[in-house]
């Protein structure tokens, strides 16, 4: 069989076809295709429509569309991570399935701050990144007391940050008591990674509160070899603290919601 050229179905049986010779099976020690004494040998598969699907020649195994499976680059691999909370200390107190708490928080006696969720990415070394995308999850928030506040929250400014010049952290505190940690790291924002304003969901209310879907650029020269760590966070100022508790509850929820990320890479594995 010097080329295959095409393949038929029948009975939910595909057949290999060399023009119009039909084999119902083959049975060989080895198939050569290619090689120096074989030029450019090719492997064509077709569906029922006599429409390419996959192309297998001395270049690797491509479908119809171009994307290459198997090539100099290695073997066609995803890589998926998904995005941890670390708005809270207390596990699962405030995990709504896999969304986690996106905006501010405070201890509501001196002190604001902003939350953040992360994503830790690992590449191996043998690994080239065609495209890496975050793909951000967004759903608002209805805080309410009552007698004391009542606003639809949602994240504002949603920008991407790559966690760099980490240093060793040191945590003492008394067993099970807030925790005083020693400690750094530096955020560098990954640029336009949700536009260059970041990204802000639609305005919420009673009457309008849907969830959303946003996706990052391509961010796959802001990651390395080995570990990664990007912070999904709010791109805003952290409000100022207001002592009175009503107001500073009201000014950090509107601008709170939950949120979630995966950060899809894609890519050849040699």
């Amino acid at each position: 069989m010097a080329q295959v050229e095409r393949s038929t179905s029948t009975g939910g049986k595909r057949y290999l076809t060399s023009k119009a010779v039909v084999y119902d099976s083959v049975t060989a020690k080895n198939i050569q295709l290619g090689g120096k004494n074989n030029g450019n040998g090719q492997l064509k598969l077709y569906d029922d429509t006599d429409t390419l699907f996959v192309n297998m020649d001395k270049e690797g195994i491509t479908l119809s569309n171009g994307a290459e499976i198997i090539g100099g680059s290695g073997v066609l691999t995803n890589f998926q991570y998904y995005s941890v909370n670390v708005g809270f200390a207390v596990p699962n107190a405030y995990t709504v399935f896999d969304y986690f708490f996106l905006g501010y928080n405070s201890d509501f006696s001196a002190a604001n701050w902003g939350s953040f969720i992360e994503l830790n990415a690992y590449i191996p070394s043998n690994f080239t990144i065609t495209e890496a995308k975050i793909v951000f999850t967004h759903t608002p928030t209805n805080w309410v007391e009552s007698g004391v506040y009542d606003v639809w929250g949602y994240c504002r400014n949603v920008k991407a940050y790559k966690v760099t010049n980490t240093s060793d952290i040191v945590v003492s505190s008394a067993y099970a008591s807030t925790p005083n940690v020693s400690g750094g790291y530096t955020l560098t924002e990954i640029s336009n990674a949700f536009g260059a304003s970041g990204y802000t969901p639609s305005t919420p209310s009673a009457s309008s509160h849907i969830t959303e879907i946003t996706t990052s650029i391509d961010i796959k020269s802001s990651l390395i070899a080995g570990n990664n760590k990007i912070v999904v966070k709010s791109g805003d100022a952290v409000p100022a603290y207001n002592a009175t508790f009503a107001t500073n509850a009201a000014n950090l929820g509107i601008k709170t919601g939950y949120a979630k990320a995966i950060i899809n890479i894609i890519g050849y594995l040699q």
